[in-house]
């Protein structure tokens, strides 16, 4: 059988589409153009995006898809608009900003306060400490994943209640 994909730890990976690998090189230009200048490093972008160097390097050469929170920081570090390197991400991006400025005002602090009357004192305590890092800006990416797939579990638990 032959394969066209990436090899990593024996496993075959499927290669990017060409519309999805263009916003990889792209970025990696940027990077490349300016690391000197910015004084960045593989692993100052892993130390940000809070992955390893390795998947900073995926990122660079094309082997993993770059995703909106990735593109995000990445555009932030490299000084330049998500748009220089992924028109399609930075649509998304906006997408998203609109969703949420549309938002009521107050709803999230209406859900959050409705959240802590029915807490138990042990969960309340574990609510306030992530609000207090969430207020400080200290919750990473990996942290708001984990956060989304605990909201997601119970809404699923949820979903099946009558």
């Amino acid at each position: 059988m032959i394969t066209t994909g990436n090899k990593l730890d024996g496993m075959t990976k499927k290669p990017l589409p060409p519309e999805r690998k263009i916003e990889n090189d792209k970025l990696k230009a940027l990077y490349d153009a300016k690391k000197k200048e910015l004084g960045l490093t593989h692993y100052a972008l892993a130390d940000a995006l809070d992955i390893s160097q390795s998947g900073v390097s995926h990122y660079l050469n094309g082997i993993n898809p770059l995703n909106t929170s990735s593109a995000a920081i990445l555009a932030r570090l490299l000084k330049v608009d998500v748009s220089e390197f992924s028109p399609r991400l930075a649509a998304e991006i906006r997408s998203i900003t609109l969703a949420v400025e549309a938002a009521p005002p107050g709803s999230n602090m209406a859900a959050l306060q409705r959240l802590k009357g029915k807490a138990t004192p042990r969960s309340l305590e574990v609510i306030n400490r992530i609000e207090k890092a969430a207020q400080q800006g200290r919750l990473k990416e990996a942290d708001l994943v984990l956060l989304e797939g605990i909201a997601a579990r119970f809404e699923e638990l949820n979903s099946d209640q009558p």
